[in-house]
């Protein structure tokens, strides 16, 4: 396919996809780039670039790529909330909180307003941690994960330790759900 038509960036990207697979790093880094060269306009394939080099610890270069799909389609929360992903990983949570928040605005999510929290969490702003956790955790009632970051935020607040405890115990019965569920999944 990417011999007939050099210009398909999602050729590249799903070349880009199966090195990445068969370990084979920088052939599939030089595939995903490719495919930014081959449609510098497309921002699946900023998407796909800064993907794979957050997923290889190299944030800087994937806040650059993630930026670009910002500018690209600016109307999209899956990207302003990846934005502030890479910008938490580096440990710019103003920033983080700011992509996390322009996420929220265009669509509401439980993944949105969880990673909001931990931006707050981490600047020891726990009562908005609080809040956030708690707004994931209505559109997710049964992630265990968000219900222990919300007993995490809790139990940082004097005198609410009573109610991270018992959010704790629900996490817990949550996570054994999950388990029963799903043995197999690690």
């Amino acid at each position: 396919l990417i011999e007939r038509n050099p210009r398909d960036a999602d050729a590249h990207i799903g070349l880009g996809d199966v090195l990445a697979g068969l370990g084979k790093g920088p052939e599939a880094e030089a595939s995903y780039r490719q495919a930014v060269a081959a449609e510098p306009a497309y921002w699946g394939a900023y998407a796909a670039l800064a993907t794979y080099l957050f997923q290889r610890g190299k944030n800087d270069e994937a806040m650059a790529a993630m930026r670009k799909v910002t500018e690209l389609v600016p109307s999209s929360a899956f990207a302003w909330s990846n934005l502030g992903g890479v910008l938490q990983m580096n440990g710019d949570f103003d920033q983080a909180l700011a992509a996390y928040e322009r996420s929220l605005q265009l669509e509401p999510s439980k993944d949105a307003y969880s990673n909001l929290a931990t931006s707050y969490y981490y600047l020891g702003r726990f009562p908005e941690a609080i809040k956030s956790y708690e707004r994931a955790a209505t559109l997710g009632e049964h992630d265990y994960q968000i219900q222990g970051n919300l007993a995490d935020a809790l139990w940082q607040v004097e005198g609410r330790r009573g109610e991270a405890a018992a959010i704790y115990r629900r996490a817990i019965q949550l996570a054994e759900s999950e388990l029963e569920a799903t043995p197999d999944n690690p």
